[in-house]
């Protein structure tokens, strides 16, 4: 942080006990330059002390009763308005008597209010349309998608001219659940460790699958009775998973009239232009490699092999063109993975579609190949199946012979039905190609521009996973 300037302020008239309450915007300008806007909630008492005030419930009541009950917003400092804009005409009121601030690690802070809505604040306000906001409310008004929340309100700052808009927070309806896909994920992979460690289990398989083989011939292994009580269920929810995925892209892509979501043929420059920055990352990543070193591992040699095996790898993939083969660009989820999903009453509801925070509102808006989110999906399991390596679930390391090929097979298996199901379904929307190889070859891309941008993450911020990515990289390069 090279400086950090107030640049306005929201004063609310609900404040209590000498406290006073505000929404406080900062401009934070990096060493480059680079300025970018947070929001925080704050309160002053009358000795002067401020403190950062998103945990307290008095905040938010505050602030959506003066919201609720001013129709021209809240002015501010800067002379913009805060304002609640309804969305649809079935808007119910937003009861704020009981308040619970949700305690999971996000980027942003969320809200539990009463018994039906739930308020999202984006703790870094970009200008222009929130992706999140745009979409739901798409879905909300012009499709029949009923698996993501039905957005209700935004609260938006709007400047005095009307030319500048944030989006400051969403209200939508409260799904009942328990918890993300990611928990439940955990919970049913170590029922599988539980049930692999049975001896007599066992012996009755050979764990060997492959979910490109099944990919590409079209042939899936059909579970067995022994196999489902091995997955206590779970591969018929990675089906259904990879279903409502696709009736998600369908959904996106149902409305041909509406510029920001008709669908667009996938262009031989859109395709070139990905891989373009594709090998740009493969050589950011492997220059990072260099720099920092990975733990117990050669790091100039595995940068070597990585960046000789990348550049072969894309260089075949440049051969492929779109052409007539049916993908298309749409809009997509963006940053899709299990903590993006809810279980719900043996469903799954799909949440946050604001895109990868780091990146511009503008470039989270892009259309790009529906087989991202699927890329996104798959990495997200093969995270799963590492999870007793990096301490998420009990290792079985110590009661199970070769724990490694079992490992893999979870994974293999679940991304076969996750794919069995997407492919069964989202073949009517028309997006996506229908050759196996076709689909193959792209969705390979966005798996390995998927595992350099884990990769590099992991050794910028945990050392101790690095292997996860690193070892997706090798197997989608074919080292």
């Amino acid at each position: 942080v090279a400086s950090l300037t107030v640049s306005d302020r929201v004063p609310l008239k609900g404040s209590t006990d000498g406290r006073v309450f505000e929404l406080v915007f900062l401009d934070v300008a990096s060493p480059t330059g680079t300025l970018t806007t947070y929001v925080m909630p704050v309160c002053a008492d009358s000795s002067g002390h401020i403190e950062e005030c998103s945990a307290r419930p008095e905040f938010w009541r505050a602030l959506l009763g003066e919201l609720q009950s001013s129709p021209d917003g809240i002015e501010s400092q800067g002379l913009s308005r805060l304002v609640l804009r309804r969305i649809g005409d079935d808007s119910r009121e937003i009861d704020d008597r009981r308040i619970t601030i949700h305690s999971a690690e996000q980027s942003n802070t969320s809200v539990v209010l009463g018994e039906s809505h739930f308020l999202k604040l984006f703790r870094r306000p970009g200008s222009g349309v929130n992706p999140d906001v745009e979409i739901c409310s798409f879905f909300s008004t012009q499709t029949s998608f009923t698996n993501s929340p039905r957005v209700e309100a935004v609260v938006e700052l709007v400047s005095d001219d009307g030319e500048q808009t944030r989006c400051i927070a969403m209200i939508s309806e409260l799904v009942p659940c328990d918890g993300d896909a990611w928990q439940f994920t955990l919970q049913q992979i170590q029922k599988y460790w539980e049930q692999v460690a049975d001896e007599a289990s066992v012996r009755e398989i050979d764990p060997a699958a492959d979910w490109r083989a099944e990919l590409q011939t079209g042939i899936l292994q059909k579970q067995s009775v022994w196999e489902q009580q091995l997955f206590a269920g779970f591969l018929d929810d990675a089906r259904l998973l990879g279903r409502r995925t696709a009736e998600l892209h369908a959904a996106l892509a149902s409305c041909s009239t509406e510029p920001a979501f008709a669908p667009e043929p996938l262009q031989g420059e859109d395709w070139q232009g990905l891989l373009d920055g594709i090998e740009q990352e493969l050589g950011t990543t492997c220059d990072l490699i260099v720099r920092v070193g990975l733990p117990g591992i050669d790091a100039a040699e595995t940068a070597k092999q990585l960046m000789e095996h990348g550049r072969r790898k894309l260089a075949g993939l440049r051969e492929w063109s779109p052409g007539s083969c049916g993908a298309m660009s749409t809009r997509c989820h963006g940053d899709y993975h299990l903590g993006q999903v809810l279980r719900s009453a043996d469903d799954f509801v799909i949440i946050d579609f604001e895109g990868e925070p780091d990146r511009a509102l503008l470039e989270r808006r892009e259309k790009r190949s529906p087989l991202k989110d699927v890329a996104g999906m798959i990495r997200s399991l093969h995270y799963a199946s590492n999870a007793a390596a990096v301490g998420l679930v009990a290792s079985p390391a110590s009661s199970i012979v070769e724990p490694e090929r079992w490992q893999t097979y979870w994974y293999e298996r679940c991304v076969s039905e996750l794919l069995a199901g997407y492919r069964a379904t989202v073949t009517e929307a028309g997006v996506v190609p229908e050759s196996s190889d076709d689909f193959l070859v792209l969705l390979d891309a966005f798996l390995i521009e998927k595992v350099l941008y884990e990769l590099r993450y992991e050794i910028n911020n945990r050392p101790d996973w690095i292997a996860i990515p690193l070892r997706g990289l090798s197997s989608v390069l074919g080292l």
